[in-house]
């Protein structure tokens, strides 16, 4: 059974699906069957090798799909912006 966690990727901390802001500040998380170790985040596997496999741009965020190279799992990166952010639009 997969088990989909969302990590911030700048302070590495656990975080709920839907946090755009994390405490340390950061808007860039991780999601999917993931876990950290030794300060990194790595698939589920153990793996810290991905393909990019697509990307999409929303107003407030940009998403991108991610394919481990050595098991073939599916995960992903958001980046949420705020307004001020040259690529926020309404």
């Amino acid at each position: 059974m997969e088990t989909q966690k969302s990590f911030c990727t700048k302070c590495l901390k656990e975080v709920s699906n839907d946090t755009e802001k994390c405490e340390c500040g950061g808007r860039n998380f991780a999601f999917g069957d993931l876990k950290v170790e030794d300060n990194k985040i790595l698939c589920k596997c153990g793996n810290d090798q991905f393909n990019r496999g697509m990307h999409i741009d929303y107003t407030n965020k940009a998403t991108t799909t991610l394919i481990c190279t050595k098991c073939g799992n599916v995960c992903g990166t958001e980046h949420y912006r705020d307004e001020e952010e040259m690529m926020y639009w309404e």
